[in-house]
């Protein structure tokens, strides 16, 4: 299995998660949350170069904490959606770190150990 469609699957696996969490209504909007977090992932992944996007994924964690400042300052009620993109998207990202420690670079976040244990899964 190659690394992008290790973690296209990894995607689709935290969607699948955040459908089994989320399936009352008060709910929704995290739900909401890992799917546009999933969505926004995919498309940084994307890269004409066939290497991991560090520079696309690092933006993405960016805009995503300082939307989830903006919200959280302002008050409004959409912080609670974007505190569970944030997560989201720090999760996949912290697998990524995983793959990049392992490749011999820098992380883009430092990965828990969790983030290393569901990569090893994937390739069980």
């Amino acid at each position: 299995m190659q690394v992008a469609d290790a973690l296209h699957f990894l995607i689709e696996d935290l969607i699948e998660d955040a459908r089994l969490r989320h399936l009352r209504k008060p709910d929704q909007l995290a739900l909401e949350a890992a799917t546009d977090a999933a969505q926004a992932l995919r498309q940084a992944l994307q890269s004409p170069e066939g290497r991991l996007p560090r520079a696309a994924l690092e933006a993405l964690l960016t805009d995503t904490r300082a939307q989830v400042r903006k919200a959280l300052e302002s008050g409004e009620a959409s912080g609670w959606y974007w505190l569970s993109r944030e997560a989201h998207t720090a999760w996949i990202i912290e697998v990524v770190s995983v793959i990049l420690i392992k490749a011999g670079e820098a992380p883009i976040l430092e990965p828990r150990r969790c983030a290393g244990e569901a990569l090893l899964a994937l390739f069980d």
